[in-house]
């Protein structure tokens, strides 16, 4: 009983390092790409598609239902 909660625990982990792993790569890869940070991209309404400038907050948000992890990996592939 012991050996399968540790095993279990063990997967978790492996899962939670695998995804932070991810989320570095999508991160780095944006900043390559648009040499700025993923938010604070000032001209992210021209270069990404569904994306508009709330000039009150200065903020980009997405009109699209994903998540903002899924448009920075779509945008990090080179999907638009």
């Amino acid at each position: 009983m012991l050996k399968g909660q540790e095993l279990i625990t063990g997967a978790r982990v492996r899962n939670l390092i695998s995804q932070q792993d991810g989320i570095k790569a999508a991160f780095f890869g944006f900043q390559d790409r648009f040499r700025a940070l993923p938010g604070d991209y000032a001209a992210a309404s021209t270069n990404i598609n569904g994306v508009t400038i709330e000039r009150r907050r200065q903020r980009a948000e997405s009109k699209a239902p994903n998540s903002a992890r899924h448009r920075m990996k779509r945008s990090w592939r080179g999907i638009t």
